[in-house]
């Protein structure tokens, strides 16, 4: 089971990357809580892009030791992409925290512009709270 799921709305521009969501925990002391966020990244990448964006985010931890607190911070993103205006792309992300890390996986789908019919893009960056 996850630890928590989510959802945001954010954009790419080539490769960095902004989104703000919200995030329902499931897992740990914060069970039942709503936490938003907003997240900044930077890195490579060859596509512009608006989307939404839904996802699990699970803990490698005790998951009765989970906190809200651990989603927040440094992370790496990698993620494959398909489609030429309507695109839909499929991503992981992972970040070290207190006992363990916090890995995302998450489904997209938006509008894009890419040279290419398939994109891959890997950056690294924050996520803070809103």
């Amino acid at each position: 089971m996850a630890e928590a799921i989510y959802g945001d709305v954010g954009g790419v521009l080539l490769g960095p990357e902004a989104d703000a969501g919200l995030i329902l925990i499931l897992a740990g002391e914060n069970a039942g809580e709503f936490k938003s966020y907003y997240e900044l990244a930077g890195g490579p990448g060859t596509e512009i892009g608006i989307g939404i964006e839904r996802g699990r985010i699970d803990y490698t931890g005790d998951a009765d030791k989970f906190k809200s607190s651990m989603i927040y911070g440094e992370r790496k993103k990698a993620w494959l992409g398909a489609g030429e205006i309507i695109g839909a792309s499929v991503s992981g992300s992972w970040g070290k925290t207190q006992g363990g890390y916090v890995i995302s996986t998450s489904i997209s789908a938006g509008l894009s512009i890419c040279p290419f019919l398939i994109s891959v893009r890997f950056n690294e960056g924050s996520l803070y709270p809103f």
